[in-house]
């Protein structure tokens, strides 16, 4: 059975809330931010894309946390989200801090996940240059 974003009701969701945040930019230089919501309700975990969002500025971690924050606040889940899974983009950790200004229970870069799959291509990569 497909689910749809507006058949989901956030609120009764049970505990905290995590999100997962990449950037993607089209070949025609066109910049998109998506973004998951992934929550525990047993016996199972849920996932969610709530949008993806055109980006028309500079990519600074303050820009994108105003997007992210909106985002959530759109949801009304800008109070539950515990954690942030990011890659290891330079701006990220800015992002964080950012963010944390703007989503209450998050705990700036305590709450900030690096993503496993970014971190192993990052490290496969730099260990194959060196041969």
């Amino acid at each position: 059975m497909t689910r749809y974003i507006n058949d989901i009701d956030f609120q009764s969701i049970p505990g905290a809330v995590h999100i997962a945040v990449d950037g993607w930019t089209s070949p025609a230089s066109e910049s998109y931010l998506g973004v998951v919501v992934i929550w525990y309700d047993k016996p199972r975990i849920y996932r969610c894309v709530l949008e993806f969002i055109r980006l028309s500025s500079a990519h600074t971690g303050a820009y994108l946390a105003e997007k992210i924050a909106s985002c959530l606040q759109r949801y009304g889940l800008e109070n539950r989200v515990l954690a942030a899974c990011l890659d290891n983009a330079s701006n990220n950790s800015t992002l964080v801090q950012n963010l944390e200004q703007l989503v209450p229970h998050l705990n700036g870069p305590r709450s900030y996940v690096h993503c496993l799959a970014h971190t192993v291509c990052f490290k496969t990569s730099s260990v194959c240059h060196k041969l």
